[in-house]
């Protein structure tokens, strides 16, 4: 699992998660250990919506609508979403390894400090990793 935090001096900053499964809202709230309908339990929904609803699947896009287009997933990372070279070769070092790779642009002001992000490796981080 890779995490990359793009921070962009126009405000639109997003994270980059290259991830091994697509996770299902149960296996977050558990994951969260969060009970549904409690205040933590709305704010790990909201989350989990605008992850795995709400964002960008890179590599099944590349997959389905790209691939001729731009030829690698490289070549999709720099000129389509204009990461730089350090970005684009880090993420696409994860595209064979990854089930999924998702561009999420953060809703959540508390994403956006260190207590933030590591609640999110947390929450997406592999199993055995753990």
């Amino acid at each position: 699992m890779e995490i990359v935090w793009v921070d962009r001096r126009d405000g639109s900053d997003r994270f980059y998660l290259a991830l091994p499964q697509r996770f299902s809202r149960e296996q977050i709230f558990s994951r969260a250990k969060v009970a549904p309908g409690s205040y933590a339990g709305r704010l790990i929904e909201r989350l989990y919506r605008n992850i795995f609803e709400m964002s960008l699947e890179l590599k099944r896009d590349f997959d389905l609508y790209y691939q001729l287009e731009y030829e690698t997933f490289y070549r999709y990372l720099r000129r389509r979403l204009l990461l730089s070279k350090d970005e684009a070769t880090t993420i696409a070092g994860c595209f064979e390894s990854s089930a999924v790779i998702i561009e999420y642009k953060p809703r959540q002001y508390f994403l956006r400090d260190d207590t933030g992000r590591e609640l999110l490796r947390q929450l997406l981080m592999d199993e055995e990793a753990q």
